[in-house]
């Protein structure tokens, strides 16, 4: 960088400093550096108000970007350049905003053929199972997917993105479902669905919720790799296809939370190791 770039780049930096000082007030900011003057010397730079450390942090501020003088003097040309730079902040921050591309929808769904979609919002249609599959065949390390409610129907809808943790011998952690309910054995579509990974190549391990009282159960609906995705919709052939179901991506820090979490239940007892079975 050119020494006039230098130059810029630190006066730059003090008026931030001296921004966060003010606590982001850019008003306060502007109206502080209208009152310096290079004729009274270091001393008097910094508001009357402000505490010890902040006047510190202040001088040094505008001593790297040279306003302030080692000898405690102002250097006038370089105070003038400071104001400048302090009345221009408001409109570069302005334009800061405005220039920012709002980040894609994080939100993804499934929504019932009924709903008659344009052709350009066709994909939500089955965005859920897509998203799904998506964060399944990004893994890298461990894959979890867990949920109380589970179907061969709507775990086929799941087989291919777990091809890469198949292939490569990767760890799967199926969990949530619970002993028989409503006619359908959830626990044993999980488990079938355990040992299809488990025999094709995955080293897999089935967490069975063990109930603390009759009306609790594994509510969440998860998809962890090196991303996530944490929603409403369950791993049935209904949830993916023709329910109305909502869910979120999840960053990598995210996904660290959960497996804390899983680890938690598993230390609690209420999650239970138990066998694939075919």
């Amino acid at each position: 960088m050119s020494p006039v770039g230098e130059a810029a780049e630190a006066l730059v930096e003090a008026v931030y400093k001296a921004l966060d000082l003010f606590g982001g007030d850019e008003t306060a900011l502007l109206a502080w550096a209208k009152t310096l003057d290079s004729d009274a010397g270091a001393a008097g730079v910094a508001p009357v108000y402000f505490a010890p450390a902040s006047v510190g942090a202040l001088t040094r501020a505008l001593t790297a970007c040279g306003v302030v003088h080692d000898d405690a003097t102002i250097d006038r040309v370089r105070m003038l350049q400071f104001q400048e730079a302090c009345e221009l902040l408001p409109h570069f921050r302005r334009r800061e905003r405005v220039r920012v591309v709002a980040p894609p929808p994080k939100v993804v769904f499934t929504v019932p053929p009924a709903a008659r979609l344009d052709t350009a919002n066709a994909h939500v249609q089955r965005s859920l199972a897509s998203r799904l599959n998506t964060v399944l065949a990004g893994s890298d390390g461990r894959t979890l997917i867990a949920a109380p409610y589970w179907s061969t129907q709507g775990t086929d809808l799941l087989w291919d993105g777990t091809a890469r943790a198949r292939e490569l011998g990767h760890e799967i952690v199926v969990a949530g479902a619970r002993a028989s309910s409503n006619g359908h054995d959830h626990l044993l579509a999980m488990r079938r669905f355990g040992h299809r990974l488990q025999s094709a190549g995955a080293q897999v391990r089935c967490l069975e919720w063990v109930d603390p009282d009759p009306s609790s159960i594994f509510h969440a609906k998860l998809v962890c790799a090196d991303e996530g995705y944490l929603g409403s919709g369950n791993f049935t052939h209904a949830a993916m296809t023709v329910h109305v179901e909502a869910g979120t991506v999840l960053t990598a820090a995210e996904v660290d939370r959960v497996w804390w979490l899983i680890e938690q239940l598993e230390g609690a007892g209420l999650l239970r190791e138990v066998t694939p079975t075919p």
